[in-house]
């Protein structure tokens, strides 16, 4: 005799755990968990993806490049107002070099691509000796969390370095906000998702052969498989209707272009 059949109604198996559904790449919260948006076009836009797109990336760099080359100055402040202090530690930091191998241009151009691309915005680290800042590095967005101290109100970064967190001061985390929390890429979401899209119509008329529908949405059919989501096939008449082939077969067309327009 089994243990559990001494005790009946007091062991028992457990109730079997339900069948997790599989998630698709469509789910919301795939996207989510994947720093995807989801936009009405049902096309994931990532940072990298939105790049794709010739119009937002040279957007992004415009913008980018033109702060990281303002001119950057450093000023103290004296009895008539205030001054340029070049000989200032701070000011080789802010106008010369950033680290080692980074200049503050670059440091500054690579912040503001990161703001325009995440929500989270840009992050760079302030590291220090003996209290005194000497350099400031980028940090990878995704590897960063800005959260607020719920006690006193005050901000602090939470950076993922490996396998733990750490945490920093506000003072040793330069943050580059997004406007409003939302980065530009999220604001023209849908917009860039339809971007993304190539639409191609195969416009058939009545008598036409099979072949030459199937040939080329065949081809477009198979580079769909090796670039998801970038092909929108759709077939075209004329007049919209069921369109007879030369060999008396069917197929159900929708109307040429927008409005009945198009080639």
């Amino acid at each position: 005799m089994r243990f559990p059949d001494l005790f009946p109604g007091i062991v028992r198996k457990g109730d079997p755990e339900p069948a997790s559904e599989p998630m698709t790449l469509n789910d919301p919260l795939a996207a989510f968990l994947f720093g995807a948006l989801s936009t009405l076009s049902n096309v994931s836009v990532t940072p990298k993806s939105a790049m794709t797109v010739p119009s937002v990336a040279s957007a992004v760099e415009l913008i980018a490049e033109a702060v990281g080359a303002l001119p950057v100055k450093l000023f103290v402040r004296n009895a008539e107002g205030r001054a340029a202090e070049p000989a200032h530690p701070a000011f080789r930091l802010a106008h010369d070099e950033a680290n080692d191998w980074t200049s503050a241009a670059e440091l500054r151009t690579q912040l503001t691509h990161d703001a325009l691309l995440n929500d989270k915005g840009g992050f760079a680290i302030a590291n220090r000796v003996d209290g005194r800042v000497i350099e400031f590095v980028r940090l990878d967005p995704g590897t960063v969390t800005p959260k607020v101290d719920e006690a006193t109100g005050e901000p602090f970064s939470v950076v993922r370095q490996g396998r733990r967190n750490a945490r920093y001061h506000y003072r040793d985390v330069r943050h580059i906000q997004a406007f409003g929390g939302e980065a530009p890429i999220t604001r023209a979401r849908n917009a860039i998702g339809l971007a993304m899209i190539r639409r191609i119509g195969v416009v058939i008329h009545p008598g036409f052969q099979f072949l030459d529908v199937v040939g080329p949405t065949t081809a477009f059919e198979i580079a769909s498989r090796y670039v998801p989501e970038k092909y929108a096939l759709e077939i075209m008449a004329p007049a919209a209707g069921m369109i007879a082939s030369s060999s008396g077969l069917e197929l159900a067309a929708g109307p040429r272009g927008a409005g009945g327009r198009g080639p």
